[in-house]
């Protein structure tokens, strides 16, 4: 988790670099994927979104030994809560690993590990990957006081293109 936390605060620049210059590719369609969607209830609050600017509400096939698929899903016009998905490539059912380092939620400067999250991979096809999420997160050592321990996850659904961003791609260092 160490990875995350360290990791945030340069994708948010980054991601405020692109939007200015444009260079990340600004379609909030999903070119090359169609739409994006997601929605989840947080201890009953719903949080969802739609579109994606190929970075938030896209997903990105990383390089390495073991192929694995990242997404982040957010409002992409107010990332600033957010939840991380790290996953094996491919369709089932897998209880996320807290020791990967993409994987949590986020919500203002509170970060909230993986406690009992699993996620359900219904579909992957070349251009989008789709399925259902539930569980539990806990909160990073260290939060505020008045932070809720444990936060309670349920009826998460994705729909998300792939990204076509090389820039975001090459960040991610994705395929």
């Amino acid at each position: 988790m160490i990875q995350l936390k360290l990791l945030s605060p340069f994708v948010f620049a980054f991601a405020i670099l692109m939007a200015c210059t444009g260079a990340a590719g600004s379609n909030t369609n999903g070119s090359g994927g169609g739409d994006a969607s997601f929605s989840a209830k947080i201890d009953g609050r719903v949080f969802s979104s739609t579109g994606t600017d190929q970075n938030t509400n896209a997903a990105f096939r990383l390089k390495g030994t073991e192929k694995h698929i990242f997404f982040k899903l957010a409002d992409k016009d107010d990332p600033s809560e957010r939840l991380n998905f790290e996953v094996p490539a491919q369709q089932g059912s897998t209880a996320i690993d807290p020791a990967i380092g993409y994987n949590g939620y986020i919500k203002g400067f509170v970060t909230y590990l993986d406690g009992a999250v699993t996620i359900h991979v219904t579909s992957i096809t070349a251009t989008r990957i789709s399925g259902t999420f539930s569980g539990k997160y806990k909160a990073q050592k260290g939060s505020p006081a008045n932070t809720p321990p444990v936060i309670q996850i349920t009826d998460g659904k994705f729909d998300i293109p792939f990204s076509t961003s090389a820039q975001w791609k090459k960040f991610y260092q994705a395929e």
